[in-house]
Formats: structure tokens, sequence, C-alpha cells
């Protein structure tokens, strides 16, 4: 008698899908870098969704900071913390300046996510750090990196101090005066808070009563908020308020003293 045997399909199993992240980072406030922040997020989010075998982790963004300096990057922070909890394989990113300008922060977060097994794709220099000589050409490309960012600084140092040498500032933010025409000049109705301020002060009555007198009076600052006392501290403060200017008091010796934490 025949014997029949049931045989059981097995299904293949469902292939893994890779967890992909990427960063992104402006250096300024600025509204067209605003806009470069919005689209590379808004690329970074098609990209990934729509690849096969990919699965969303997010896209970690940084504004207004600086790359010389892995300190106050919150993105990153949050990137790195990510990664630490398992559920990111791969970060891409557009550039090598924008994870980092300094060599020493750069290799020192990247080996760290090598470590944790999670490879980091640079668009524009097309390196893969968990490839063979990845890590080479990244070192390389970072130092030219942090010379570019070194350039830079002492460039913009050399105007600063021209500009110094020939009377001028490097800000032209002073409550009580707008810039016109290369001068300041006395906007009236902030002046009058600002000689409030300092006849108060001499009278023995505080920044902090100040403020809270002009906020009950519905006084609101140049930006439409309240007044604070310790704003009105730094006012105090303010050497330009007696006539003066203090160029150059306030100085970085380099460009950026590395730090290796995102703790």
């Amino acid at each position: 008698m025949a014997h029949i045997s049931v045989v059981t399909p097995v299904r293949p199993p469902t292939p893994k899908l890779v967890n992909v992240a990427a960063y992104a980072r402006v250096s300024t406030n600025a509204v067209e870098q605003l806009a470069s922040l919005s689209a590379q997020v808004s690329y970074y989010s098609r990209l990934i969704q729509s690849t096969p075998g990919w699965a969303y982790a997010g896209v970690f963004t940084d504004e207004g900071i600086t790359g010389t300096s892995t300190k106050s990057r919150q993105g990153l922070a949050d990137l790195m913390d990510t990664a630490r909890s398992g559920v990111v394989d791969i970060v891409l990113c557009k550039s090598i300046s924008r994870l980092a300008r300094n060599t020493v922060d750069l290799l020192a977060t990247v080996r760290e996510l090598k470590d944790l097994g999670v490879a980091v794709r640079f668009e524009r220099e097309q390196i893969d750090t968990l490839s063979a000589d990845g890590e080479l050409l990244l070192t390389l490309l970072a130092s030219f990196a942090q010379e570019e960012s070194r350039s830079l600084s002492q460039n913009v140092k050399w105007a600063i101090r021209n500009r110094y040498k020939n009377g001028g500032t490097n800000s032209f933010v002073v409550y009580g005066y707008q810039w016109a025409d290369c001068q300041f000049t006395i906007v009236e109705e902030e002046a009058k808070i600002v000689r409030l301020l300092f006849a108060n002060y001499l009278d023995g009555i505080s920044p902090e009563k100040t403020a809270t007198m002009l906020n009950a009076e519905g006084k609101r600052s140049r930006g439409g908020g309240r007044f604070y006392g310790s704003v009105f501290r730094r006012m105090l403060e303010n050497e330009r308020y007696k006539g003066c200017q203090m160029l150059q008091k306030m100085y970085r010796p380099t460009i950026q003293a590395p730090t290796r934490s995102f703790n």
C-alpha cells in the first residue's frame, strides 16, 4: 500500500531590516542655512523610507552649531545615545565636515560607532567607515577639513582685528541704539528704559525690581518679550553705556579645544 507523506512548505525567513538613521547640521541660524537643513531632513527621510530593506531610525539635526566641537550638539548626542541602544545599523551624513571638523572628535565619534557595529556613510566623499580602507581615508580627509576650518578662523580673526583698528565694532546690537550709516543712533523709546534702569540703580532699586515694574506696565523688550533682571544686570556692566567700547576683551586663543564626550 502506498505511503503518502505531507510535506509542509518551509517559508524562507523574513530578511532583517537594516535600521538607518541620518545626521544633518548647519552652522548658522540664517534663513538659507535653515532651508538647507530642512531640505536635508526631507531628502534623508524619503531616501531611508523608500529604500527596500531599510527601516527608518530617525534624522538627527543640529542648527546654528559650529562643527569644530561636539559640545552642545544635542542632535549628535541623541544620535549617539540611539546607536548605543542598538537600534541603528547605518548612519548617513552629507559630508565629513557636517559631522565634525576636528579630527580628534571625528575619529572618536566614528570609532565608537564602529565598535557598536554602526557604519557611517559620507555621501560626498563616498566613504563607508566599516570598509577596509574607510578609516585611513577618513583620517586624511578629516585633517584637510580641520585645516580648512583653521584657515577660515584665521581669516575671520584678521578681518575683525582690522575692523577694530579702524574703530569698527564686531557687535551691532545694543539696546537703546540702532546701527545705521556705520554709526550708532539713539532709539528714544528704548533709551527711556535704559535711562530709567541706570537712574533706579543709583537710587538703590535693583535691576530685578525695575524689570518687574516695566513688565507690570506692559512694556516689552525689542523682541516683544518680557524684561529680565539678569539682562538688565548685563546692561549695567556694558561699558558702551558710558561711552567706551572695549574691543577684544574676550577671545579664543585656538579654534576649539577638542572634546571626546557626548554625555
